[in-house]
């Protein structure tokens, strides 16, 4: 029983590794998926595949932990993107800033004069 729990384990770690190689966990679940129905109509004097265990419960733990990892992937380039798209507006604004106050320093100075005169 502990080995096949470590022997499963060891296949979720290689799918994870796989997943951080290609970035894409959708890909890998469909291969064993395609690998499962592959073994599961093969002759018994044929080979099968050392990638997909015999056990249902094993393969769709397998599949299943495929799945999360394609959802929080998935999060986490959108969450990347957001940052560096932020960023990016950031340092615009910031370079928009620095340039109207260099090149335009009369401007900013009518400008808080302005904001002054209709707060008082």
């Amino acid at each position: 029983m502990i080995l096949k729990w470590r022997a499963t384990e060891v296949e979720a770690i290689c799918d994870e590794a796989a997943v951080a190689q290609t970035s894409q966990p959708l890909e890998l679940a469909e291969a064993l998926v395609k690998l499962r129905r592959q073994t599961s109509t093969a002759q018994p004097t044929t080979t099968v595949s050392g990638f997909v265990s015999g056990n249902v419960v094993t393969f769709e733990y397998r599949v299943n932990r495929l799945l999360e990892l394609d959802s929080s992937y998935g999060l986490s380039a959108k969450r990347q993107l957001a940052g560096k798209v932020t960023g990016l507006l950031l340092v615009g604004a910031l370079v928009t800033l620095f340039g109207i106050f260099v090149f335009s320093p009369l401007s900013i100075h009518h400008a808080a004069e302005t904001l002054i005169e209709m707060l008082k």
